[in-house]
């Protein structure tokens, strides 16, 4: 008997560990509401449920931006920017009927939807990166402090 709960015990391990990180598959936005931040995007996705779909907060996945209300004018000049990056992006996409998907859904500690943003195939994560305006970041340990020109864009 105790080598059965032993045995049990042993193969559920690895499910607790798949279930925090769990996967919700991908969809295709309706419209995008508004651009919160270089980082985040607010939502509505019609063939969800209102409740879940509608101005529903969507967090661009395995980066951070720097926040608009950071006190150092070149900081907030980098968020302001990224900020512009993904509006620019969102408007061409609607202005052109491009779909806007977000794949591997995720939760987050927070509870907000985290994902992969793709307009036509190409990564917004990877554009603000590209251009500067974020770093990767997995969302675990020490969050990047960001920092001026001078002294280089951040530190991890």
């Amino acid at each position: 008997m105790t080598r059965r709960w032993i045995w049990m015990a042993c193969l559920s391990v690895p499910v607790w560990g798949q279930m925090s990180h769990a996967h919700y598959g991908n969809t295709v936005v309706s419209t995008v509401v508004r651009v919160a931040d270089g980082d985040t995007i607010v939502v509505d996705i019609d063939h969800w449920p209102p409740i879940i779909g509608k101005g529903i907060r969507v967090r661009l996945k395995g980066i951070d931006t720097p926040e608009g209300t950071d006190p150092r004018p070149c900081i907030t000049l980098t968020a302001a920017a990224g900020t512009t990056f993904v509006a620019e992006m969102v408007v061409s996409a609607h202005q052109y009927g491009i779909p806007i998907e977000l794949r591997s859904l995720e939760r987050d500690a927070y509870f907000r939807l985290d994902a992969d943003v793709f307009i036509n195939g190409y990564s917004l994560a990877d554009g603000l990166v590209q251009r500067g305006y974020a770093v990767r970041w997995d969302g675990r340990g020490k969050r990047p402090v960001w920092q001026c020109p001078e002294s280089g864009t951040h530190e991890e």
